[in-house]
């Protein structure tokens, strides 16, 4: 039995109260943006991973002069791949989660710095994380040159149609990234929403590329949002 005296137990209990506050910041900021992973699971992930860490310090022997304590930290780090990839989805042509995948490995690595001691790495890490998540985001705008619209079209229900827009599109370098289609069955209508991109500093669609959107048989009708 490892008894861990009141003075140490508490100098821990602290460290991990404070993984769960720098967990906390990190999770703030994906609960904000309606993520699927929010404050409770990176406050989990962070405390979880800091308290594993202690154990693994102070838990653990010395028996027969054997130690290693950065074993159970490297299995959190291969397992900490299972949670990330459960926040990774697949939407149409697009892939969503990576960025909160990757906050909730970081977190965990905050965890473990916290769990070791090392307050000003944790502290450190967390600030970084807070600021890349946040910012770098508006920096991503500003550098890329891929532009983006949707499109929506009104259009008689038939095979081929979906075909039809998307050879317009691709006689003009538009890529689809996201499609959506609603079927009226008792008007025959249908309306397709598509999310559309073009690495390209021009407009993305233009007055000549709707005209030929529009003479595709069975459209009736389109919306262009920027």
């Amino acid at each position: 039995m490892n008894i861990v005296g009141w003075g140490a137990f508490i100098s821990d209990f602290l460290l991990l109260v404070l993984s769960i506050i720098l967990g906390s910041f990190v999770g703030y900021e994906r609960e904000v943006h309606g993520k699927s992973a929010g404050l409770r699971t990176h406050a989990l992930v962070c405390v979880g991973s800091a308290l594993l860490t202690v154990v693994s310090v102070k838990g653990f022997g010395p028996w027969e002069g054997l130690r290693d304590p950065g074993r159970i930290v490297g299995q959190m780090v291969a397992g900490i791949g299972f949670l990330g990839a459960g926040t990774i989805l697949r939407d149409g042509m697009t892939i969503k989660g990576l960025t909160t995948a990757a906050s909730l490995w970081a977190t965990c690595f905050i965890g473990i710095a916290t769990g070791t001691g090392m307050l000003q790495y944790a502290v450190a890490g967390t600030v970084l994380v807070v600021i890349i998540l946040g910012q770098l985001s508006k920096v991503e705008k500003l550098i890329s040159v891929r532009t983006s619209s949707t499109l929506k079209v009104y259009a008689n229900d038939r095979p081929g149609l979906l075909g039809d827009i998307a050879a317009v599109l691709g006689r003009n370098a538009i890529n689809i990234s996201k499609s959506e289609i609603d079927t009226d069955v008792d008007t025959g209508m249908v309306s397709i929403e598509l999310e559309l991109q073009k690495i390209s500093k021009d407009k993305l669609i233009s007055a000549e590329i709707c005209s030929s959107i529009s003479k595709v048989d069975g459209v009736r009708k389109y919306e262009l949002h920027d």
